[in-house]
C-alpha cells in the first residue's frame, strides 16, 4: 500500500503547475527586460504541460466515452461480485473446511 501512496504523490507532484506559473509571473514582473529568463521559465512550464498531456493520453480507457466507461465499470463490478460469491462457495466446500480445521489443530 505504501508504494501506491508514493505513486499517487509523485503523480500529484507531476500535475502541480501552479508553482511554475507563479515563478513565470514573478520573473515577468521582476525581470521583464530579461527575455532569456522569461523564455526559460515559459519553456519549463510548457514542458510540464506537455508531460501532463502525455500522462493523461496514456491512461487506460481514455479513448472510451463516459457512457462506455460507466458500462465497463458496471460489468467489471458484476464480475467482481460473481467471483467473490464463487470464492465464498469454494471456501464452504468440505475439502476446504477440513483443511481449515487441520490448520487450526496445528496452531
Amino acid at each position: 500500500m505504501m508504494s501506491v501512496d508514493k505513486e499517487e504523490d509523485s503523480l500529484a507532484a507531476e500535475f502541480q503547475i501552479l508553482p511554475l506559473v507563479l515563478n513565470l509571473l514573478e520573473i515577468v514582473v521582476k525581470d521583464s527586460t530579461e527575455e532569456l529568463s522569461v523564455s526559460k521559465a515559459a519553456n519549463v512550464l510548457n514542458d510540464r504541460i506537455q508531460k501532463c498531456q502525455q500522462t493523461v493520453a496514456a491512461l487506460p480507457g481514455i479513448q472510451l466515452s463516459k457512457a462506455q466507461q460507466e458500462q465497463l465499470y458496471a460489468r467489471l463490478c458484476g464480475d467482481l461480485l460473481k467471483k467473490q460469491k464463487l470464492l465464498e462457495q469454494y471456501k464452504s466446500l468440505s475439502v476446504f473446511q477440513e483443511s481449515i480445521v487441520m490448520d487450526m489443530d496445528f496452531e
